[in-house]
């Protein structure tokens, strides 16, 4: 949907001037759909995706980003990589124990993602210990709704 609506904010075959690539890719970094580090890799992808006749546009974006994006609880879309980054940091959240009574009280605020197994796993193939933690935080999110009155 965040794509669909940047693709009708510009039009199909809308070419976009160079200048405004930059702030585009900042506007995905702020929404959280790629991390800052991995603008560059974008950018390559991008690059590497337009032939002599395309110029950057929509579609252009869309077709070099559609692998690594997966989709949000929320709806929203995130590269695997921001997606998993995303629950890392909420992983540092918790304690040994799971979370802290502060994280509990305010868990509905947090902003709760998640992705499938198998996008984490393919991004995540060299770190078993990353995807068995994003496991078991989905499963205490996932017993922390049920019990809740």
């Amino acid at each position: 949907m965040q794509l669909l609506n940047i693709f009708n904010t510009m039009g199909s075959g809308v070419a976009v001037p160079e200048q405004e690539v930059a702030p585009i890719m900042q506007k995905l970094q702020d929404n959280g759909i790629v991390c800052k580090n991995e603008i560059t890799d974008v950018m390559n992808a991008i690059e590497a995706s337009l032939t002599d006749t395309e110029a950057f546009s929509a579609a252009v974006v869309t077709r070099a980003m559609s692998p690594q994006l997966a989709v949000k609880e929320d709806g929203g879309i995130g590269s695997n990589r921001a997606i998993i980054r995303q629950i890392y940091s909420l992983m540092d959240l918790m304690d040994s124990e799971g979370f802290d009574e502060h994280v509990l009280r305010n868990i509905e605020k947090l902003p709760m993602t998640y992705c499938y197994k198998k996008s984490m796993i393919e991004f995540a193939k060299a770190d078993r210990k990353l995807v068995h933690l994003a496991d078991k935080f989905i499963l205490r999110l996932a017993l922390k709704k049920l019990s809740s009155p």
